[in-house]
């Protein structure tokens, strides 16, 4: 399993082209982006990445701790259901903490829109504007009518946590 969470993580990174990302550009990366995982499994993964001592974090940055430029990564890469189960059964720190991106997937699928659909457009946008998730989506609850006042001050306070 150590060598494909170190493919994954090349993997990763060679889809990047950089050596060095934010902890949550990696977690969007890997979910929204490469559409791999779950944002929640991206967030164990990343966690495992560290743990293993594939990743190192420094502050809120991640980069390989080396040897990933070194491993054989398949061009069409795409995590095994072994590493899939794997994520999915490991808990993460990050989980005790609120969600704001996942309260407001949930009150725009409580407002009638598609899971799906809501994600795919906020992740347009985030690339179009090059801001993160949650401002994105924030805007998009407010084209659904919904009050995105009431998530305001926690994405602010994501956004600020992260700088």
């Amino acid at each position: 399993m150590k060598d494909e969470v170190s493919v994954c993580a090349a993997a990763f990174f060679l889809s990047r082209g950089k050596d060095v990302v934010t902890a949550k550009e990696f977690v969007m990366g890997v979910s929204l982006d490469l559409r791999w995982m779950s944002v929640r499994e991206a967030e164990r993964l990343s966690s495992l990445l560290v743990e293993r001592g594939v990743l190192r974090r420094s502050g809120d940055f991640l980069k390989p701790a080396g040897g990933l430029s070194s491993l054989d990564v398949p061009a069409a890469y795409r995590p095994s259901a072994a590493l899939l189960d794997t994520l999915r059964a490991a808990p993460v720190a990050s989980e005790t903490k609120n969600d704001v991106l996942g309260d407001i997937v949930g009150a725009a699928v409580a407002a009638g829109a598609s899971k799906g659909k809501f994600i795919a457009e906020c992740n347009r946008t985030r690339k179009r504007l090059g801001t993160n998730m949650e401002a994105a989506a924030l805007v998009h609850l407010r084209d659904l009518g919904v009050d995105a006042g009431t998530f305001a001050d926690r994405v602010r306070d994501s956004i600020t946590s992260s700088l």
